[in-house]
């Protein structure tokens, strides 16, 4: 049986070193603008928070979030994502995160990811790839 849990901040240290090596490799596939560190900082602060994926009580995979305030609504990105067993979670973990969101007066949930999620996420809409130039 799969559950997602959202993470204390409180607890935050004692998943870290499970979901560390997941979420550092999903950071890396960036280019560089926060430190995984900062995101640690923010997910025990309670700026930003932890979803566990557990399959039978183990963890296999962890989301990060941030709610946050934009000019014309209040946004939840979903911001690091990895693990294992992927497709056996994904609608499950989406539909605790839009519940947080909308409990947190959120109008939009955003996700960054590699294109191969454009398939996997049929609920979100496609504005394009993400680019970046370096100044």
């Amino acid at each position: 049986m799969i559950a997602v849990k959202r993470c204390l901040p409180e607890h935050v240290s004692l998943a870290w070193p499970v979901v560390e090596p997941w979420l550092r490799k999903a950071n890396n596939r960036y280019p560089p603008v926060r430190r995984l560190e900062d995101d640690l900082i923010d997910l025990e602060g309670g700026s930003q928070q932890l979803w566990l994926v557990l399959e039978q009580g183990t963890i296999i995979a962890a989301v990060t979030t941030k709610v946050h305030d934009q000019p014309l609504m209040r946004v939840c990105s979903m911001r690091l994502t990895g693990g294992t067993k992927l497709v056996k979670w994904r609608a499950l973990a989406i539909a605790e995160i839009k519940k947080f969101a909308q409990e947190n007066g959120c109008k939009r949930l955003e996700q960054l990811g590699p294109k191969g999620w454009r398939r996997l996420n049929p609920e979100f809409r496609h504005y394009g790839e993400w680019l970046v130039m370096e100044l």
